[in-house]
């Protein structure tokens, strides 16, 4: 297990994945013992099953809810309350997106926001109307995304391939995970606006 979780410690999030409910609750009692040992407490455990979820603590539980029920996917969400590029670095900040498989679709918004930083915009100066109308199609663009992470995308064993197909005109993407046994099509979106 020390191995795996040096495989899979990436900045402050480890990444693990089991076989079984049974053995994910067992792996995060373990972790959760050797990383105490450190003197470091690891909280906002994450499942794609509602099974072993709802065997952890509260307060070890990640924290994002739908519908009042613990939720196991990631929802891009990009709003902000006041138009600055400080508020535009946050929004782009806070998609969690550690695999990269939502850069395609925030790619937009990574060059909207070097736009401003080519015109010299204060961190906490208002945009101007023509910004923040393309702002707000960037908005526009990205509502209604969001990933969902299947139980199962593929076994251990073997090797695997992913591959992610991206599009601009109309705004699509795909990520698909292939083994020599199984096709899995992992996530895809399109834009609801198809006329670009």
């Amino acid at each position: 297990l020390v191995d795996e979780i040096d495989a899979n410690l990436y900045v402050d999030n480890l990444f693990a994945s089991a076989e079984s409910t049974s053995k994910a609750l067992e792996k995060c009692k373990v972790t959760k013992k050797i990383f105490l040992e450190l003197n470091t407490n690891p909280r906002e455990f994450m499942y794609n099953d509602f099974g072993s979820i709802a065997q952890i603590s509260p307060e070890d539980r990640n924290s994002m809810k739908f519908q009042g029920r613990y939720a196991y996917h990631q929802q891009l969400s990009l709003k902000t309350t006041r138009t600055t590029k400080r508020t535009i670095l946050s929004a782009l900040a806070a998609v969690y997106d550690p695999m990269g498989w939502l850069t395609p679709l925030m790619l937009r918004t990574k060059q909207f926001f070097q736009y401003l930083y080519s015109k010299d915009y204060d961190w906490d100066t208002k945009l101007t109307p023509d910004g923040i109308r393309k702002w707000n199609a960037i908005l526009m663009e990205t509502k209604g995304i969001s990933k969902e992470l299947l139980r199962r995308v593929a076994d251990k064993k073997g090797s695997h391939t992913l591959a992610l197909f991206a599009a601009r005109a109309p705004l699509q993407c795909a990520l698909s995970c292939t083994s020599a046994t199984t096709k899995t099509l992992v996530y895809s979106w399109q834009s609801q606006d198809c006329q670009r």
